[in-house]
């Protein structure tokens, strides 16, 4: 039996326990060790650890979310006495599953410090690499502000910077996150190269100190999780509360309208012919057939002089998309005919005719949803789209370039940590499944699944308060025939429950049950909290302390042929989740 799959409904034995998947043995998923320079398979499940030993990562970490570790406050006492707590409230594990604390890395001293402990006590850490692009430190936006078009430009308005701010934020317990991933959000494109410069350097600086505690403490680290939450900016996602937010959709910033077009021509960056990107852009279900020129295949408007004209067969670039521009120069600020840094906050970014910024016939991304080939080219959305994927999904998923910047993005800074020497069979995304908000924040985010799908690494990471169904994450892992399964790095399956509520441990263990029987590999369960408080993670979020961690300890401390009972009468749909904007 795999943990009480035959307590399930027909329905969800059908659905979470196929019988196409292969039989269950009763051993685990092979656990896999990090060592300095790689990730190797154990042939057999490890023993439970003496509090002495050096833990092996599980077929399943659970790691509290637990942000004191960085408070230079915070004694070698209290962490030791923070881990015991841990230890008595999730259990020590066992050869299928691991407890842990995970947080957003800061300083190697205080990384350093925990894992000396946590080394002693047989926990594992997963670091979080906070390197989205949103929410970022003043001393990074007082160099960006040497080029304002470093940031997200919005859709139908001149406020550049974006709706939320510190007067307008509509209150609540988020506001202030509210406010961070939507006024002066840096660009995710690749063509903005102060940003890049700026991500890049910061990314590859914390990977290089996470990997020399790494190898001052083998197999404490199990996971690596980034960018949390990468995504476009947030304004547009409140239209039902503030209409006027429609108008601030991202990323139109010059920079990322031209990448947008060199993406769709195979030019630039993008060209197939020595491109630092070539072959990435933008599909055939998007372009139409492509051309073969050189042994190499390439957008059939890759020689076009004009997007009015074309050479040979087919139909001009107008003509496919049923635009009307007269050149491939951009329409707002072209960046070679106005190559000059902007750094008043007051220019206009949507100049008119006559003004400086502005080419008469150019080129520029839609401004316009309405689910034309024009606009998928810019923008894939989801539930705009009756809940569906685009052609080519999921293995190669013609995504707008909205959704594929995000991807990008995510994918690059998980390249450059890999650089770093950490190792990618640990890595994880930390990504918004926007397939489970609602239409406005889908459109907005350009965030699904997909773009937390590391290919080279073979996983998916996400966040999920409430319900998440596997085979979102299932569909994509599979794609890689050695892959390292998948995983949820802010996870709560109630929130808003009181900390005794049983239905808070019928959820979780439901979740828990259904989720390790599919491959997931890490959770990050949040958030580890003093159980006095009165924040809003306690009000929202409890978890130790409550229900949650109970269930957690009873999951920790059985295995697949002895599971905890699964609980009944527990709803599994979307219907069932809680989604914030955090």
């Amino acid at each position: 039996m795999e943990y009480g799959v035959d307590t399930l409904t027909p329905a969800e034995k059908a659905k979470y326990f196929p019988e196409t998947q292969p039989a269950p043995t009763p051993t685990p998923t092979p656990a896999q060790e990090v060592t300095n320079s790689s990730v190797a398979a154990s042939p057999t499940p490890v023993a439970s650890p003496s509090p002495a030993s050096v833990p092996k990562p599980a077929a399943l970490t659970i790691y509290a979310l637990w942000e004191g570790v960085n408070d230079p406050k915070l004694s070698e006492k209290e962490i030791r006495e923070m881990m015991d707590n841990l230890l008595n409230q999730f259990g020590k594990g066992n050869a299928w599953h691991r407890p842990g604390f995970a947080f957003i890395y800061n300083n190697p001293e205080r990384l350093e410090l925990a894992a000396s402990i946590a080394k002693e006590k047989g926990i594992s850490l997963g670091p979080i690499i906070g390197m989205q692009t949103h929410s970022r430190p003043r001393s990074e936006h007082d160099e960006l502000s040497q080029d304002l078009r470093s940031y997200q430009w919005r859709m139908n308005t001149p406020h550049w910077q974006g709706y939320f701010n510190s007067t307008n934020d509509g209150g609540g317990d988020f506001a202030d996150q509210t406010v961070g991933r939507d006024y002066v959000v840096p660009s995710p494109s690749r063509y903005s190269r102060l940003g890049r410069e700026i991500f890049i350097s910061k990314t590859r600086r914390l990977a290089e100190e996470i990997r020399g505690v790494m190898d001052k403490y083998p197999g404490v680290i199990t996971c690596i999780n980034g960018l949390i939450e990468e995504e476009l900016a947030v304004a547009a996602s409140s239209v039902k509360k503030h209409p006027e937010t429609a108008d601030y959709l991202a990323d139109y910033s010059p920079f990322a309208v031209t990448e947008f077009r060199d993406w769709i021509r195979h030019c630039g960056l993008y060209d197939d012919d020595g491109g630092l990107y070539a072959g990435q852009g933008a599909p055939e279900s998007i372009t139409g057939p492509f051309i073969d020129w050189k042994g190499k295949k390439r957008s059939p408007y890759y020689f076009d002089k004009s997007p009015d004209s074309h050479q040979g067969s087919g139909e001009s670039f107008n003509k496919h998309f049923g635009t009307s521009f007269i050149c491939w120069n951009l329409k707002y600020w072209d960046t070679e005919i106005f190559p000059d840094p902007i750094t008043d906050v007051n220019f206009n970014p949507m100049p008119k005719s006559g003004e400086q910024g502005y080419t008469e016939g150019g080129f520029d991304a839609p401004r316009h949803p309405d689910r034309s080939p024009w606009w998928r080219a810019w923008s894939w959305d989801y539930q705009d789209e009756g809940k569906s994927y685009p052609p080519g999904h999921p293995s190669n998923p013609a995504y707008g370039f909205r959704q594929q910047e995000v991807a990008n993005y995510v994918r690059d800074m998980f390249d450059v940590m890999a650089e770093a020497k950490l190792p990618r069979e640990i890595m994880y995304a930390h990504q918004i499944p926007s397939e489970n908000v609602d239409g406005p924040r889908n459109l907005s985010s350009a965030s699904p699944v997909w773009t937390g799908y590391l290919p080279k690494s073979g996983t998916v990471g996400i966040t999920s308060f409430g319900w998440f169904d596997p085979k979102l994450a299932l569909q994509y892992t599979s794609l890689t025939p050695d892959n390292h399964g998948w995983g949820i790095f802010e996870w709560h399956p109630l929130p808003h429950a009181a900390p005794d509520d049983q239905k808070l441990y019928d959820t979780a263990m439901k979740e828990l049950l259904i989720y390790s029987s599919n491959n997931c590999h890490h959770l990050n369960a949040g958030w580890w909290t003093d159980k006095d408080s009165d924040s809003a993670n306690r009000r929202i979020f409890p978890m130790n302390d409550s229900k949650f961690a109970e269930a957690i300890k009873a999951f920790m401390d059985s295995t697949p042929d002895s599971p905890p009972p699964m609980p009944k009468d527990v709803l599994m749909n979307k219907e069932h989740n809680d989604h914030l904007i955090n």
